[in-house]
């Protein structure tokens, strides 16, 4: 009863008429042992959490990582339940950093290790959500033109992201204060996860509302860590309490009614405005307040 009581109060807010369409991504497939799950466990919770509330998802996959004999099980098991694998770089560099020559070898070696597996899709996750604009890296309009030309030669969709999300710092967060000993709330940890997860994705659904006005299928970026083994079935009760839908991959890289909608740049520019607790300054502060980890 409790859990339902949090879920509508953090529901109420943006509940939608019309159930909108999105698609579950998961990066940095395959992650090694955490603090709390190996692997094989967490791997294993994710499926039992997709399967329990019907959901699929894509696993966007680091090459590197996908070559012990562990990693290459856990992708046979997503697999086999029907899940989309598809590509997120050889070793997760910037493209900002690197040359369009070795960004193609990222591309096409990480594809070779991918390729036999059923579900694989030519799908491409860019890193840090890095176009290659990122000035400060050496990046610039001119590389992220290039690189989008580049994807299509090698005959790969962009796997965009609408809602992003912070959870890979709070597994940080989460790793520090267990190899510092300190004690960890995991109700409260649960509790403060949840409540950003509603805050961002009704930030993110008002905002693509309000600079668009016409529906197509958004894209919800979590990555394959220790807390989404801990509280993914949560999230996906909370985000189908707020009317969202969840659909397989294909409806949103494959049909892509984004990019008829809006251009590259002019996504990256909108999701360049974020909310105010998509902040790694916020989250400690939260964390801190709520007496998540102590001593």
């Amino acid at each position: 009863m409790k859990n339902w009581v949090f879920i509508l109060i953090f529901c109420t807010p943006l509940s939608y008429a019309l159930a909108k369409n999105i698609v579950l991504t998961i990066d940095d497939f395959p992650m090694g042992d955490g603090p709390l799950y190996s692997l094989e466990e967490r791997t294993d919770l994710y499926l039992k959490a997709l399967e329990k509330q019907d959901c699929s998802a894509v696993f966007f996959c680091i090459g590197s990582h996908c070559k012990e004999e562990i990693s290459l099980s856990c992708l046979s098991k997503l697999s086999d339940k029907g899940h989309e694998i598809a590509n997120h770089s050889m070793n997760h560099w910037h493209l900002s950093s690197i040359t369009l020559k070795d960004f193609e070898k990222e591309i096409k070696e990480t594809e070779n290790l991918l390729k036999p597996y059923s579900t694989f899709k030519k799908w491409f996750r860019y890193p840090f959500l890095d176009y290659g604009n990122q000035f400060l890296l050496g990046g610039s309009t001119r590389k992220t033109v290039q690189g989008f030309e580049l994807l299509k030669h090698l005959q790969y969709k962009d796997a965009y992201v609408t809602i992003n999300t912070f959870d890979w710092h709070l597994n940080e967060r989460l790793k520090k204060s267990i190899a510092q000993g300190r004690q960890v709330n995991y109700d409260k940890l649960k509790e403060v996860y949840l409540s950003l997860i509603n805050d961002w994705t009704d930030f993110y659904l008002e905002l693509f509302d309000t600079h668009l006005k016409k529906e197509f299928t958004h894209t919800f970026l979590l990555h394959a860590n220790d807390l989404n083994a801990l509280y993914l079935e949560d999230i996906l009760v909370l985000l189908k309490a707020k009317g969202l839908n969840f659909v397989k991959g294909e409806e949103a890289f494959e049909k892509n009614e984004l990019s008829k909608l809006v251009s590259p740049s002019q996504r990256t520019q909108l999701m360049s405005k974020k909310p105010k607790t998509l902040d790694i300054k916020a989250i400690d502060e939260i964390l801190e307040k709520g007496n998540v980890f102590t001593r």
